[in-house]
């Protein structure tokens, strides 16, 4: 009787053991899989070199120096302050009028990297020379307020771009994402009447990054992924026609990813093939720049 019992528990205990490694999976995989896409991340070295170079223009009364102005940026909504960067383009003052070029970085990208990064472009090259630069860092990068959560994402990208559009000295806004930033990049250019778009190495939803990392993110198992940022849905609503430039030795983005998303949109997108270029080094590469400099002075 009690072999029985024993043989009867046994056939029970391996599927339940089973069972319990799957939910184990299913449980850390649903809280963990957003940690592999968003990796806030704060580069206090950085902020400390724009700091400086804030001060010392401040010191000097503003005077023309031989780089562009730069503006510390805090932003306030209910669910706290969000911080970043304004360039200013060369010689120009604060209440100068100037066109903006607004950034939404990659995903563990933070303000001051993106904008030390655009600072040195701006200085040595005529690139980004006639256009303001502002990055801003979403909920839980930098010093920002907050948890990076998808809706905590969408709602601070709208709220970084309104806070541009009430500017006195802003005149018309380009947005501009890169990596995990054109979800949120999209997203705003959904919402208003951007004056373009620009996206670097885009995805058609947040399961082409998954996938990247991990590709089991197929069929039921899109269940397990908590973090949501439909591209492509996004991309259905925006009215501008966008300049996408994907690579196909990007090992972080498919190339197809980015074919795909350029599908969706409503006016026809400007789809540019770098060839050999990674991930990494899409926002520094000659022809990427010399594409987006062009494509904002067709739209001027």
């Amino acid at each position: 009787m009690y072999n029985r019992h024993m043989q009867k528990k046994k056939r029970w205990l391996i599927p339940a053991v089973i069972i319990g490694i799957l939910v184990l999976f299913c449980v850390v995989t649903y809280i963990v899989t957003p940690l592999v896409i968003v990796r806030p991340n704060y580069n206090e070295k950085a902020a400390e070199e724009l700091t400086l170079i804030e001060m010392q223009e401040l010191y000097a009364e503003k005077q023309a120096l031989n780089i562009p102005l730069v503006e510390d940026i805090k932003i306030e909504t209910p669910d706290g302050n969000l911080y970043g960067w304004r360039l200013h383009q060369m010689n120009n003052t604060y209440s100068g009028e100037a066109d903006l070029l607004l950034y939404f970085g990659g995903y563990d990208e933070d303000s001051s990297t993106a904008a030390l990064r655009f600072l040195d472009q701006m200085t040595e090259t005529e690139h980004f020379k006639a256009y303001d630069i502002a990055v801003v860092d979403f909920p839980g990068f930098g010093t920002s307020s907050g948890k990076a959560t998808d809706e905590a994402i969408r709602t601070a990208s709208a709220a970084i771009y309104n806070y541009f559009r009430t500017r006195d000295n802003v005149r018309n806004i380009y947005v501009m994402g890169y990596s995990f930033g054109c979800g949120p990049a999209a997203y705003v250019a959904s919402l208003y009447d951007v004056s373009g778009l620009i996206l670097l190495a885009p995805y058609e939803s947040i399961y082409d990054l998954y996938n990247s990392v991990t590709p089991v993110f197929y069929g039921p198992m899109r269940l397990l992924i908590s973090f949501q940022m439909d591209t492509g849905v996004y991309a259905e609503k925006v009215k501008c026609a966008p300049l996408i430039i994907a690579s196909r030795a990007d090992e972080r983005i498919p190339y197809r990813c980015s074919l795909a998303l350029s599908e969706h949109f409503s006016e026809d997108a400007q789809f540019i093939t770098i060839r050999e270029t990674t991930h990494g080094d899409l926002t520094t590469d000659v022809k990427v720049l010399e594409a987006i400099s062009l494509y904002l002075n067709a739209a001027n």
